[in-house]
């Protein structure tokens, strides 16, 4: 019976340990290949392309759900989708179709949600607790990320974290309690253009 479980862990082990290894270097592949995605010259071919780029990453994530890179690309993946297509089609059905006008909103909302999300994920590698701090004071937030957030290599996960947030409280204008967290977006923001300098 021992060496039955020893064989099993042998032959998973390997696979494991492999399958982190490839998703970890996807990452890193991913990341240096956005810019293409960013400046390709067919706008609709792009946006098209979008969603099984994101569900790809979504896959890997689960693998090495501590990835960083993977946290940031999807949390600037999907604010980009959301933003440059999602909200332009919302723009558009506004004049035609209200009811598809609030579909479109919400499914941007939930998008930005998930990035700010996915970008928190990757800050409570740096600082431990940093998700909790959103449901205390203002101030005490903004000290939690003066105190913990020192380095320039934390700008872009405060960035993301807070862009998102932003933008999903600008869809939710007529919610209390998300534009109540404005504050802590203006925050994260404002704190990485001072690391960024």
């Amino acid at each position: 019976m021992v060496r039955i479980a020893l064989l099993s862990l042998l032959v998973v082990g390997p696979g494991c340990s492999m399958n982190r290894l490839t998703a970890n270097t996807t990452a890193d592949v991913f990341k240096e290949a956005a810019p293409a995605f960013d400046h390709h010259w067919d706008y609709e071919f792009a946006g098209a392309a979008a969603p099984s780029n994101l569900m790809q990453l979504e896959g890997f994530l689960r693998v090495v759900p501590e990835n960083r890179t993977l946290l940031i690309e999807l949390a600037r993946g999907y604010t980009a989708y959301a933003y440059g297509w999602i909200e332009d089609e919302k723009e558009i059905a506004s004049q035609e179709d209200m009811e598809r006008e609030e579909h479109l909103a919400h499914r941007a909302r939930l998008m930005y949600l998930r990035a700010r999300d996915l970008a928190f994920r990757d800050l409570e590698q740096d600082a431990e607790g940093v998700t909790a701090m959103r449901r205390r004071p203002l101030p005490d937030f903004q000290k939690f990320l003066a105190a913990h957030f020192v380095d320039k290599e934390q700008a872009e996960g405060l960035f993301w974290a807070g862009y998102a947030w932003g933008s999903a409280i600008n869809l939710s204008r007529e919610d209390p309690t998300m534009i109540a967290d404005l504050g802590y977006a203006k925050a994260l923001v404002e704190h990485s253009a001072v690391l960024d300098e």
